[in-house]
């Protein structure tokens, strides 16, 4: 049977066919999706009628209420999701990470259930928005309307629930399946700013984190673009191995820190794969897996659903061999699951490709795992001999949990296995479960035992040298030392260090830059420039930029141009090399020409080769000098030519590890901060001649920019800063939603950002 299903829909599948639809509403069908073909009939609700009234009453829908009729009145389920879209007014749409819309539906059943679609997303399709739903119960809908609650963002990745003092425990990560009860989240929030759970009772002395992630919510546009884009890039279709990836991702930027992870249904599933797709990741010491498909479910098989959905109770019951009961029980609770996993079920059936895949990865010897099964699948009648058993082994005592069987959540080869006799959802609140679950992760928590403080009982001896004689004569060492300037974070903690955000406005550009000349902010494109108001004041070819004494001198295709303070462009002259990808004019010096070859850059001051084979990064002008940045140096222009300063070769052979492409850097007295593109920032002290390693890739690798004696560092999704005149790195941090592409604060401390979404777009911030 489900060899014959996947045949069936990789390969004989037909292409969709779109019904009739109205303004707002579209609903999707595969011509293959039922046994015969569906007419639907979809009728606006009028509002000023009884029924539009009763309905609001049932849910608070916004707008127009559609009313679905099937003319050939069948209830059956499909073997293929569905698909409804529903248009959002443009009104009500406050941008690509808001997540405030759901699609809502009231059955034809008697009494009714009024409920939300599970794991919908905001789609963008000619323009328009819409939130978008799958289910493979459409002949149960009777009514579809929308609903939209008060504006609200898309809040992934990890996320702390409660902060602890620094300990020898590592701290928890919770990852819930399709029941976010898991996180045990309570309504009241204390004055520390986060919402409690039983979890911070069951370890008080550890920081909890969340990993919050959009499959059974609604997911935002910015999320969706995120995913169909991994899936043209690596042509790889599965919401889990996407999420499995992004949790690795998350992991990777805490690489001091210690984790033990607490997993449910598929968030276990998630957490095995970002954990054994790759050894990279070492700072997880233990995984809890709780009631985890690692064998799928056949709960996730729409085929075998179809078998049952919609046909007579007693005909199954007298089929099946089983009471009434049994058959309504088991349904119901088939019914609610493929609903909340309707747009990632093919991972879950039994032998999938991705099952397939994370299983042959094999488990990581170096993390000790704890499988947590249930055995109750809360099913009174005994279904061990009977034939239901055969497609559904979840609902027999002994053998499942009512949506994951034994066999499945089994692990071979782990530390420990617990079995529970409670149900999928009842597994994580039993006492017994928890308390199993507490002592697997302290038994590897060290201990430590000082002992008392003794004198020794060695000579100690002082030696002098004779005058210039000395063994440590600096000056003779040109070889950087190790230094510890800086003071280092013990841990990290997520804090609003950009404030007030305000959407400026959008530019129909694919990548744009910010420069400040004086007072004044300018937005460049490699064919553009715009001012503060968005407003186009200069179109050309632009081949390179530089920022020198308040004003920005412009090379194009046909010159060189002055954009002054008071906004007034000039053109100052019409020579310009003729060879070049980039050229860039130097006042006083001439031109710094950058040519790209093949697997080659060569870059030139004037007709002199000053490089070759390094690639160029940027230029920089730091108290009137000028600083050319390649991706192994960091060079500086004097009389006409380039002294180089530090090189990665050096860095590397000094702090023994192993760095990127220089990114940028920033200099504050004799300090050379270097930022690396493997998100590691180092010091360099050029008038000690010494190196400190500040981060090892809890940082962002886009750009530094120092401002009111603060060191911030920005990533395409990350701030954190660095106090200087206290040579103290705090370890305070800010993620964002939107993807930065270029950011800047200005003299007066009001900082600019690029993103890039569909658009671009310009946002400030206040710090």
């Amino acid at each position: 049977m489900l060899v014959f299903f996947l045949i069936f829909k990789n390969i004989f599948l037909p292409p969709k066919e779109i019904t009739p639809s109205s303004t707002n509403i579209q609903i999707d069908i595969p011509k293959s999706a039922f046994s015969s073909k569906k007419n639907i009939d979809i009728r606006v609700v009028d509002k000023s009628s009884e029924e539009y009234q009763e309905l609001i009453n049932y849910k608070n829908f916004y707008g127009e209420i559609y009313k679905i009729t099937f003319s050939d009145e069948s209830n059956e389920s499909s073997i293929l999701p569905i698909t409804l879209r529903y248009k959002i007014p443009k009104d009500n749409y406050f941008g690509d990470n808001f997540i405030n819309f759901s699609l809502a539906y009231i059955t034809r059943e008697d009494p009714p259930i009024v409920s939300e679609f599970s794991g919908e997303k905001i789609v963008k399709i000619e323009n328009e928005y819409y939130i978008e739903a799958q289910t493979f119960q459409i002949t149960k809908v009777h009514y579809i309307g929308l609903v939209i609650e008060s504006p609200q963002e898309s809040s992934i990745g990890l996320k702390v629930i409660k902060e602890a003092p620094p300990t020898l425990e590592p701290d928890i990560i919770l990852i819930p399946g399709t029941d976010l009860n898991f996180l045990g989240r309570v309504m009241n929030v204390p004055e520390n700013g986060y919402p409690q759970s039983f979890w911070s009772s069951l370890f008080p002395n550890r920081t909890i984190w969340s990993y919050n992630y959009p499959l059974t919510s609604t997911r935002s546009q910015n999320y969706n673009d995120s995913f169909v884009s991994f899936v043209k890039r690596t042509g790889i279709n599965s919401y889990i191995e996407f999420e499995g990836r992004r949790l690795a991702q998350e992991l990777s930027r805490f690489p001091n820190k210690k984790f033990d992870i607490i997993a449910h249904g598929i968030g276990g599933l998630i957490a095995r794969y970002a954990l054994e797709s790759s050894q990279t990741i070492q700072n997880v010491e233990n995984l809890v897996l709780i009631s985890t498909p690692n064998k799928g479910s056949n709960l996730a098989n729409p085929l075998f659903f179809n078998l049952l959905f919609g046909k007579n109770t007693d005909i199954l019951s007298q089929y099946f061999n089983v009471e009434d009961s049994t058959i309504l029980k088991i349904t119901s609770q088939i019914s609610s699951y493929l609903d909340q996993i309707n747009s990632y079920y093919e991972d879950l059936i039994p032998d999938s490709e991705f099952l397939n895949k994370l299983n042959s990865f094999g488990i990581r010897n170096d993390i000790r795992y704890l499988s947590v099964i249930g055995n109750n699948p809360e099913i009174e009648e005994d279904l061990s001999n009977k034939y239901i058993s055969r497609l559904y082994p979840e609902f027999v005592q002994g053998k499942g949990d009512g949506i994951v069987s034994v066999d499945s959540a089994n692990l071979e080869g782990i530390e420990k296995t617990y079995y529970s006799k409670k149900s999928f959802y009842e597994i994580y609140n039993d006492p017994d479960v928890l308390k199993e679950i507490v002592n697997f992760l302290e038994e590897s928590v060290p201990s430590y035992s000082v002992e008392p403080f003794k004198d020794d009982n060695f000579v100690e001896y002082t030696y002098e040298t004779e005058e210039g004689n000395s063994s440590s004569d600096q000056s003779k060492n040109t070889h950087p030392s190790i230094i510890s300037s800086f003071t280092l974070p013990s841990q990290y903690k997520e804090s609003s260090i950009l404030l007030n955000p305000v959407k400026q406005g959008e530019i129909d550009e694919d990548t744009l830059s910010i420069i400040a000349v004086g007072e004044n902010i300018y937005f460049k494109s490699p064919n553009s420039i715009y001012n503060s108001k968005l407003e186009k004041i200069f179109s050309n070819k632009i081949m390179g930029g530089l920022l020198f004494n308040n004003k920005y001198y412009i090379s194009t295709i046909d010159g060189i141009y002055i954009l002054n303070e008071n906004g007034k462009i000039d053109k100052i002259n019409s020579e310009i090399p003729s060879k070049g990808t980039e050229i860039y004019y130097l006042p006083n010096i001439g031109f710094l020409s950058v040519e790209y070859e093949s697997n080659n850059c060569n870059v030139y001051l004037n007709d002199s080769l000053i490089n070759q084979g390094s690639n160029f990064i940027s230029l920089k002008v730091i108290n009137g000098e000028i600083y050319v940045i390649f991706e192994d140096k960091i060079t500086k222009l004097q009389n006409k030519d380039v002294v180089e300063l530090i090189n990665t070769s050096t860095i590397q052979e000094v702090l023994e590890t192993q760095f990127g492409e220089i990114t940028d850097f920033a200099l504050y007295n004799n300090n050379y901060f270097i930022l690396f593109s493997n998100y590691k920032l180092v010091l360099w002290n050029s008038s000690k001649n010494g190196l400190q390693l500040i981060e090892d890739g809890n940082i962002g690798r886009l750009k530094l920019q120092i401002f009111n004696d603060k060191l911030f560092v920005f990533g395409k999704d990350y701030v954190s800063y660095i106090l200087l005149k206290e040579a103290t790195f705090p370890g305070f941090f800010q993620r964002f939603e939107r993807h930065i592409i270029d950011v800047l604060i200005d003299k007066n401390g009001k900082g600019w950002i690029v993103t890039k979404n569909n658009r671009i777009e310009i946002i400030t911030f206040s710090l």
